[in-house]
């Protein structure tokens, strides 16, 4: 049976209030990456980003965070919408949000990022953030990232089967 597409688009926004729910975070982090095993990562983290824009809850916001890292790590940065989850980290809900935790939460998916894919996270960085951002921006430059940057697609924990109707 393919996979409704259509279906996973409904159900994914409303779902994204559940994140920094503790009780539902495990069962729904296992869901959302079994729908982007299914339906492609960048599918599913775009329609979780359209929503979270909206949300205000640090613990939401930290799960959110937490959530794309584990996509970029499951999947490999070449089937994640980099940049957009690069902006979404660097602006309010990231690195110029007032909660400590979650600077240091998008300082870490931000530096997680930059390993595996390299100057592009820079640029975004310093387009999108303020100065706290640009500062942050120069010491990732500091880091020696060559040996990392060779993420290729047998690294991926988790494979994508792309099997879905409009």
């Amino acid at each position: 049976i393919p996979f409704p597409i259509g279906t996973a688009a409904q159900f994914i926004g409303p779902c994204t209030s559940k994140f920094g729910d503790r009780k539902m975070k495990k069962k729904l982090h296992d869901m959302l990456l079994t729908v982007a095993q299914c339906a492609t990562p960048k599918f599913v983290i775009m329609r979780v980003l359209n929503a979270a824009r909206k949300l205000k809850s640090p613990l939401q916001i930290e799960d959110i965070l937490h959530f794309f890292g584990t996509c970029c790590e499951d999947f490999g940065p070449m089937h994640c919408p980099v940049k957009s989850i690069a902006v979404y980290a660097a602006g309010e809900h990231g690195l110029e949000h007032k909660t400590p935790k979650i600077k240091s939460k998008a300082e870490s998916l931000l530096t997680d990022m930059y390993k595996m894919t390299g100057g592009k996270v820079i640029l975004v960085i310093r387009e999108t953030s303020n100065t706290r951002g640009k500062n942050f921006a120069d010491s990732l430059e500091e880091i020696d990232i060559s040996n990392t940057l060779s993420v290729k697609k047998k690294d991926s924990k988790r494979k994508i089967n792309v099997i879905n109707t409009g």
